[in-house]
């Protein structure tokens, strides 16, 4: 019996498997049935890859994405009727998964990191701000608005104040350490 001969058209569909497996050859080569040596080979664009698979792989994660888009509406159908007597845990995990590997093929983000980018952001527009105001060094300004402004839960980490993070820590550790008497350190 011969080696089995793959149509351009199902390497695109293997690959475009194995994009939503996040790499996972294994996982992809289970799904798809192709053995993961031959997937390996399409993957590092060897045995048998001609120049018109990367464009179809493009559209079959395309038509891919718009499957698991679909499973995702229906699983959230179904929630409703659902609810009273079905394993919801089961649909939404379901429709969690098509909406996290439709969001992969399409090349936009899965999870959210933005927060963190943002608080700095605005951390640093605090402490600008403040020193413009004040009339003082960033530094400074970021010296006085730490202890103020780590009462929020969102400001209190000291990795989101990087550009000034060792002054701080320095002022914290001065104002911590105990007094000598007559009041000097």
């Amino acid at each position: 019996m011969g080696r089995r001969k793959y149509s351009d058209r199902e390497k695109a569909e293997a690959l475009a498997v194995y994009d939503t497996c996040r790499g996972n050859l294994t996982e992809a080569a289970r799904i798809t049935g192709i053995p993961d040596s031959t997937l390996s080979c399409w993957v590092n664009g060897t045995n048998g890859m001609n120049d018109d698979i990367p464009n179809l792989r493009d559209f079959k994660k395309l038509d891919l994405a718009d499957k698991l888009d679909t499973i995702a509406h229906q699983c959230a159908g179904l929630l409703p009727e659902r609810l009273p007597d079905a394993n919801v845990r089961e649909i939404v995990g379901a429709m969690g998964q098509s909406i996290e590997k439709s969001q992969l093929l399409r090349g936009k983000p899965t999870e959210i990191t933005e927060t963190v980018n943002n608080v700095a952001e605005v951390i640093r527009a605090f402490v600008l701000k403040a020193a413009v105001m004040d009339n003082i060094p960033a530094e400074q300004a970021a010296i006085q608005l730490y202890p103020e402004l780590k009462q929020v839960e969102a400001y209190a980490d000291l990795a989101l104040w990087s550009d000034w993070r060792p002054a701080i820590e320095a002022s914290l550790t001065v104002r911590d350490s105990p007094t000598i008497e007559g009041g000097e350190q």
